[in-house]
């Protein structure tokens, strides 16, 4: 039988805060790279991107601690709940390709999405949840980022905890944020668990245009 543990943390109104700000400058930085600088090759020189105020980046570069050659593991994370594995997998690689998956879109369940349909263009691939306060923070963000740079060939993916989470609660949660980038579902936990390592969220997958895995943002 397999066991699955949910985690409550407190948020009081000064992390969210923190948590918010610390979204707005991550994704601002990090996309801002894939463009301006090499996908993440010195990545934190840039400060800014078109259409985004750059008081908001600046406050939240304040807040974060920096390093493009390691996973960033800020405060402000939701661990998901744990599933048990026979085998203890490695670390995501940062530098290895990105495992390759195919999970159906969270609106339309007979349309498959396929990751590595999207070689030839940068890709963020996030994992979230509908009751992960700080993904909800985090996700205007991502969605403005995504409309800043979707002309540019940028992909972003979104990954539903599914397994953990409520279908339609969801959906709704994707509805009332006005998400327009593609979401897909992970029913069983295989994808984010065995193949990502997802231990907290939300947790961003920063892929270059060749397929690997260039950054890892928890939280």
């Amino acid at each position: 039988m397999t066991e699955k543990i949910m985690y409550w943390p407190d948020y009081s109104p000064r992390k969210k805060k923190t948590s918010a700000w610390r979204g707005i400058g991550v994704f601002i930085i990090l996309v801002a790279s894939f463009f301006f600088a090499g996908e993440l090759n010195g990545w934190w020189q840039i400060f800014d991107i078109r259409g985004v105020e750059a008081s908001e980046a600046s406050a939240a570069v304040s807040e974060v601690t920096f390093n493009s050659n390691s996973v960033i593991r800020p405060v402000a994370t939701t661990p998901v709940p744990i599933r048990p594995t026979l085998t203890p997998m490695p670390p995501l690689t940062i530098g290895a390709m990105a495992p390759d998956f195919t999970l159906p879109d969270l609106g339309d369940s007979t349309n498959l999405i396929t990751l590595t349909g999207y070689i030839g263009t940068p890709v963020i691939l996030n994992f979230w949840a509908s009751w992960c306060a700080p993904c909800r923070e985090e996700m205007p963000a991502l969605q403005r980022v995504y409309e800043l740079h979707k002309s540019d060939g940028l992909v972003v993916l979104g990954v539903n905890q599914t397994f953990a989470d409520n279908l339609d609660t969801a959906r709704a949660f994707a509805k009332e944020l006005a998400l327009t980038f593609p979401n897909v579902r992970d029913d069983d936990g295989d994808v984010s668990s065995s193949l990502y390592r997802v231990i907290g969220l939300p947790t961003s997958i920063f892929i270059s245009r060749n397929g690997e895995v260039v950054h890892v943002q928890i939280g």
